[in-house]
């Protein structure tokens, strides 16, 4: 039997190596290559052309309201607190001629700390307690919460942002933090990074705090437990604002969020029981939910919020490039190099070509015939591995490099 499939192996090797393949097909294998590793580098930047924002927000939008929004945690693992009624005001010492205002409004501190005590007993059973607050100024109260934030420990993830010069502003006192920051483009939130400037983000932090995985870098890639993954995914909302009621009754099974200072004032009054159910084996994220708000494709959304949706991004992998994707990458990109080598287009198009005469037009039309299998090849990526492709920056690499391919010809065959 093993004799047998030995020289059924050995015959089928030989058959392979009869098979003569095309040089332009090959050429065209090794440069899908090629564009698989430039899209790969292109994907982990932070930049999104307007065009490609237009195409990302609709395929997005389709996809929710055709194919729902894929698995999400239940609503009894998370618990949003929103700080927006708890602000107090803080005066700073800016400059008179500064455009920053003398006045700000902050987080209540001893509010927050207050909080903070409500949750220290049950530390042991909270997964992860995530304040998307910023202490970079100093303000009454701080002593008591900076205490209550050390009982916390490792349970607590508070947030750092890039300043202006591009230095990191850290919290006033020693907490652990990430940071929290992206780079907009076309005026929307579409990604946020695994790392920025060398930095975890809040995000990665949250991901490998809840499962105990670690994202590291090696060389120029980023890897998760084996796999290759994208420094910069655009963000799958699992969660918009349509899936919360504002409200204040402790016990629904519905995505909800509490104010911060009814959380306080009830939970004096709650019994212990009460509590450890309300807070146990939850990710609880404390933030603004009515001034720190960002334009998505789904509508404007709270920061915290923000931050939820890229860490479930990274939780249930939609940042990582599977063999089943790579595979698609490299069949759509042989095929599309290969239609540009032989100067094959759609039927439809031949046609309209053969009534022009100029050069200049074929090349135009010709652009229709490879923007639309780009366009195909992303709506297949997005919809079957939910990963975007940046399909105009490889569309205009693949036109400059058609159109120096058929100044070569033309030179060549003028030359005969």
């Amino acid at each position: 039997m093993k004799r047998r499939f030995k020289v059924l192996c050995l015959r089928l090797r030989r058959r392979i190596r009869r098979i003569k393949i095309p040089l332009l097909w090959k050429v065209s294998f090794f440069h899908s290559l090629f564009l698989l590793l430039m899209g790969y580098f292109w994907l982990g930047s932070s930049f999104t052309f307007e065009d490609e924002a237009l195409l990302i927000k609709w395929t997005t939008l389709v996809k929710h309201e055709l194919m729902g929004i894929g698995p999400r945690p239940s609503p009894d693992k998370v618990l949003f607190v929103n700080t927006a009624l708890s602000k107090v005001p803080i005066y700073t010492s800016a400059d008179a001629l500064s455009l920053k205002p003398a006045m700000e409004l902050i987080t209540d501190r001893q509010k927050l700390a207050q909080f903070m005590d409500l949750l220290i007993p049950f530390q042991e059973n909270i997964e992860l307690i995530v304040t998307d607050v910023v202490f970079d100024m100093p303000a009454s109260g701080d002593s008591i919460l900076k205490d209550k934030l050390s009982s916390l420990d490792d349970k607590v993830l508070t947030v750092s942002y890039m300043a202006e010069n591009e230095s990191i502003v850290t919290p006033l006192f020693q907490v652990p933090y990430a940071l929290s920051t992206y780079r907009s483009s076309a005026e929307m939130y579409f990604k946020y990074p695994v790392a920025y400037k060398g930095e975890k983000t809040v995000p990665t932090v949250m991901y490998e705090k809840s499962t105990g995985s670690e994202i590291v870098k090696k060389g120029p890639f980023f890897w998760n437990q084996g796999n290759l993954i994208l420094k910069a995914p655009i963000t799958n909302f699992r969660l918009t604002l349509n899936d919360f009621r504002l409200g204040n009754a402790l016990n629904e099974t519905n995505y909800s969020v509490h104010h911060l200072e009814t959380l306080v004032n009830m939970g004096q009054f709650m019994e212990r029981k009460d509590l450890e159910k309300m807070f146990s084996g939850k990710m609880i994220l404390i933030g603004d939910f009515s001034t720190d708000i960002h334009e998505t494709v789904t509508g404007p959304m709270p920061g915290v919020l923000v931050l939820y949706n890229a860490y479930l991004t990274l939780l249930y992998g939609d940042n990582i490039l599977n063999f089943g994707w790579i595979l698609l990458m490299i069949a759509g990109f042989t095929w599309i190099t290969h239609r540009i080598l032989t100067g094959k287009g759609l039927y439809l198009l031949e046609g309209v070509k053969r009534k022009f005469r100029s050069g200049w037009i074929h090349f135009m039309i010709d652009s229709v015939d490879e923007l639309l299998y780009l366009a195909i090849l992303t709506l297949l990526s997005y919809f079957l591995f939910n990963i975007h492709i940046s399909i105009l920056i490889l569309f205009i690499y693949l036109k400059i490099g058609e159109l120096v391919f058929d100044l070569k010809k033309t030179i060549k065959k003028a030359n005969i």
